[in-house]
């Protein structure tokens, strides 16, 4: 989904004019999608523990790998030099993979204080944007990689309550950040953000549904699949930005992905807070292609199960009591 659409929307930038540069970035804001917009949305209505939530989760952290290498190749020039670069972050990936197998459980035993892990992780973070600066690969890239390395074994749940109040602090800073940047000051602007949003709400979506049904899935999970990547991603937003600092692209770009950002941000909010309400007024086609391809449920044997039919606020409180009691 991200290589289609990436060639399509920059074949499309080309094609009404953009230079190829600009159009690159054009084509990564529109075919990748976010993980940071609909976190909270997720933990209040979309439980990972769903399927569509598991599937959801994995495709946007495939994405954030191949958004991370391509930012980096991007970040330092449609050239050789930047193939370089693409082919050293994938090595620095690579190894923080493999660091993550090997040494973030135990480093997470080791230290038991989530204050104390939360300070460390500061300090990961800060010693990976110093790696960037001697490396020369993407700050973006870097980061990513130092926060992966560290993943495993964490309890996210008690980390993120320790984190809580700066959590709130960065959201702020981030939502009215974002909010003063939106600016519109050419129609090339308009175009661009046209172009961004018909890729992020229609094409992927679409792309990402199609795929799930000929894979067996019914229409309603790869609805609900696709309509949790409908944010245009933080790190093309943040790749952008940077690009824009350094001169790379134009403030039309600039100005078209982060107004696309926002639009995003309120439309996905909304739409996986009433994705069932959608799905049923607008999920026809969905549920005709379901019925071509003769989708059936297979029969599953389970043990020591509890079904539980319907999942709205009563049912997810049921749910939640199961948990608690490890069923």
């Amino acid at each position: 989904t991200v290589i289609l659409s990436m060639t399509l929307a920059t074949a499309l930038s080309l094609q009404i004019g953009f230079g190829l540069i600009n159009a690159l970035y054009i084509g990564l804001a529109a075919s990748v999608a976010s993980t940071l917009a609909g976190t909270d949305i997720f933990d209040r209505s979309l439980r990972m523990d769903l399927h569509h939530g598991q599937i959801s989760t994995g495709v946007n952290f495939i994405q954030d790998l191949v958004a991370v290498v391509i930012i980096a190749f991007l970040a330092s020039g449609v050239s050789s030099s930047g193939l370089n670069t693409a082919v050293v972050t994938i090595g620095v990936l690579a190894v923080s993979f493999v660091g993550r197998e090997f040494l973030s459980s135990k480093f997470h035993r080791i230290i038991e204080s989530e204050e104390l892990k939360a300070v460390t992780m500061v300090a990961v973070y800060s010693a990976g944007v110093g790696f960037s600066q001697i490396t020369g690969i993407s700050l973006i890239a870097a980061s990513f990689a130092a926060g992966l390395m560290f993943s495993r074994g964490s309890e996210t749940e008690e980390f993120l309550d320790i984190l809580e109040p700066l959590k709130d602090f960065f959201s702020i800073i981030l939502f009215v950040g974002l909010g003063m940047l939106v600016s519109v000051h050419s129609s090339q602007v308009l175009t661009i953000t046209a172009i961004l949003m018909a890729f992020t709400l229609i094409f992927r979506p679409l792309v990402i549904s199609a795929v799930m049904l000929l894979d067996g899935h019914s229409g309603r999970k790869a609805f609900k699949t696709s309509v949790n990547m409908l944010q245009v991603s933080e790190f093309a937003l943040g790749a952008v930005i940077l690009a824009w600092i350094a001169g790379s692209v134009s403030t039309a770009v600039f100005e078209a992905v982060v107004l696309s950002t926002a639009l995003t941000m309120i439309i996905s909010s909304f739409a996986v807070k009433h994705s069932e309400l959608i799905y049923e007024k607008l999920g026809l086609p969905l549920r005709k292609l379901e019925d071509i391809l003769e989708y059936e449920v297979r029969p599953t044997d389970l043990e020591n199960h509890v079904i539980v039919i319907g999942y709205d606020v009563k049912g997810r409180e049921v749910v939640e009591e199961l948990l608690d009691q490890g069923r």
